[in-house]
């Protein structure tokens, strides 16, 4: 085995096979590991066939295994399969095997394992930090929703390959190795699913033990996994309607440790909404609110003229309301924002408002729900009069992901959100007290919509961090935006060929974390 190639989660393992050999020979190279300086006694028995990721011995995994003789290398890489931790001390050795039956052996069975051509590497992996990497984290599939965060604790996220991971916020190691009923769900997970601390969460089973993550998956079921430990809590029967539908918003919960006095459950509401398929899909879709410590349906709200819903809920704490958009049809006279009482599930209010795949989120001093519908219309809807939505004219742009409201003075709001070109923004300015004409400003003093290609959900980082915005692209990079101007202020390059997913921001130990295409989860410090 000659010299590595190390990165800061990956080491890519080199082999030379001895003189002389040949396919007829040898037909690959299995690589044992363990940390530290040590190398893996474990020993391989002819006719066994071992996976990546497998434990052997205690403390002692399978690397890699090559299938064919003209491999030459292997890359071993940190994730759900392997754990290779920055700065960290590994031994690999390997063993070169071949898929031959040899009649007369102790096993006869393929394959065999070659005991006089092992060799034994010892590696040390790079640090990170600073303009590189602190660490990434290798999924199953595409994984593009912002990663949840207990800060400063748990990073975790969902995607394409039916699995929820779990891994250290400071060094990227995983919680759990996904399989059995740690962690898997029946389908895609496609937004980013909340993640209650221990010392908020109301489940019994974890209070002040573990964080709990809720999951709506594209199976049309609702699951409830320790962060810990990936173990199932709950799950829900199938709640969509119609062969192929299932969930692709991700769920909002009502935390009753959060919550006031208004709020009458003793325990945290999951809030789902469907996407159904199939005939009836544009009317027939539901919002369930779910027991967070059992998964059992406390409400169901089934109006009868709902279309399917893409993004998640916005939970109004102060007025105990849930906030849905869905589409409309086209816009042919059916609503598509729903103002629904967490207590109840009964409907407070509508607003047909045309086609919404964004979610909405609500301003600073709690007056005004902002949401932007697919042709390019802003809508400023009040939480504290009935029946009050206002509208931009129509902005040109195709809005995606959600706004994000900035009060600048009172009954001021700059609003920020992601386009299919860039980033727009518009500053809102409410009456007080009456459902008077709004007044829409877009791109006011001077603000440049900065262009990015294929842009991401926005973020801001938060005080005492000067205000930034930060952005991610399919060039593969994160962009760091000036508020007032637009400008690009700077950017990292997060992984080149690749689209970069939503970002999130850990408040506790600074750090950026996000998903990409080839199934990575990066985390980088703040710039």
């Amino acid at each position: 085995m000659s010299a590595p190639t190390l990165g800061i989660s990956e080491i890519t393992l080199n082999w030379t096979f001895p003189i002389g050999s040949t396919n007829a020979n040898y037909d690959g190279v299995l690589f044992a590991k363990q940390a530290g300086s040590v190398a893996p006694s474990f020993a391989p028995a002819d006719g066994t066939v071992y996976s990546t990721g497998a434990q052997p011995v205690a403390g002692q995994f399978i690397a890699a295994n090559t299938g064919a003789f003209a491999t030459v290398s292997a890359f071993d890489e940190n994730g759900d399969t392997s754990i290779v931790l920055p700065g960290t001390l590994y031994a690999y050795k390997a063993y070169t095997h071949d898929a031959t039956v040899i009649a007369g052996a102790a096993s006869s069975a393929a394959p065999h394992y070659s005991f006089g051509n092992t060799s034994t590497q010892t590696n040390t992996t790079a640090p990170g930090g600073g303009a590189n990497k602190n660490w990434s984290y290798k999924t199953g599939a595409t994984t593009l929703a912002a990663p949840a965060l207990d800060p400063g604790n748990i990073v975790l996220t969902g995607g394409n390959d039916n699995a929820v991971h779990a891994m250290s916020a400071t060094n990227g190691q995983r919680n759990y190795q996904p399989g059995g009923t740690s962690g898997l769900t029946g389908g895609a997970v496609q937004g980013r699913p909340p993640l209650i601390a221990a010392g908020d969460t109301s489940n019994p089973t974890c209070k002040n033990v573990c964080a709990v993550v809720y999951v709506a998956a594209g199976d049309g079921t609702v699951y409830a996994f320790r962060a810990d430990t990936g173990a199932l809590l709950w799950q829900t029967a199938v709640l969509t309607t119609g062969a192929g539908s299932g969930f692709l918003a991700a769920p909002a919960v009502e935390v009753k440790s959060f919550s006031g006095v208004g709020y009458l459950n003793a325990f945290d509401l999951v809030i789902v909404a469907t996407r159904n398929v199939g005939a009836g899909s544009t009317t027939n879709n539901r919002v369930f609110g779910l027991n967070g410590n059992t998964g059992a349906t406390v409400w169901t709200f089934n109006p009868g003229n709902m279309d399917i819903v893409n993004a998640t809920p916005y939970i109004d704490y102060v007025n105990n309301m849930a906030w849905v958009a869905s589409r409309s049809i086209g816009g042919i006279g059916q609503p598509s924002l729903w103002k629904i009482n967490t207590n109840t599930g009964s409907l407070s209010a509508s607003f047909n408002l045309n086609d919404i795949d964004q979610a909405p989120t609500q301003n600073f001093d709690g007056r005004v729900i902002y949401v932007t519908t697919n042709g390019g219309v802003l809508y400023a809807v009040r939480t504290d009069i009935n029946n009050c939505a206002q509208s931009s004219a129509a902005l040109g742009v195709s809005p995606r992901g959600f706004p994000i409201p900035i009060e600048t003075v009172a009954l001021n709001d700059d609003v920020f959100f992601s386009t299919s070109t860039g980033v727009s923004k518009i500053h809102v300015i409410y009456p007080l007290a009456a459902c008077a004409p709004v007044t829409f400003t877009v791109s006011p003093g001077g603000w440049v919509n900065p262009a990015i290609t294929n842009p991401s959900s926005l973020m801001f980082t938060s005080p005492p961090q000067a205000e930034f915005m930060y952005v991610a692209s399919s060039d593969g990079h994160l962009y760091k935006i000036n508020p007032t101007t637009g400008a690009n202020a700077a950017n990292r390059l997060i992984n080149a060929g690749a689209t970069i997913g939503d970002p999130s921001f850990d408040t506790v130990i600074q750090k950026f974390y996000m998903g990409d295409s080839t199934g990575h989860i990066f985390s980088f410090d703040l710039f």
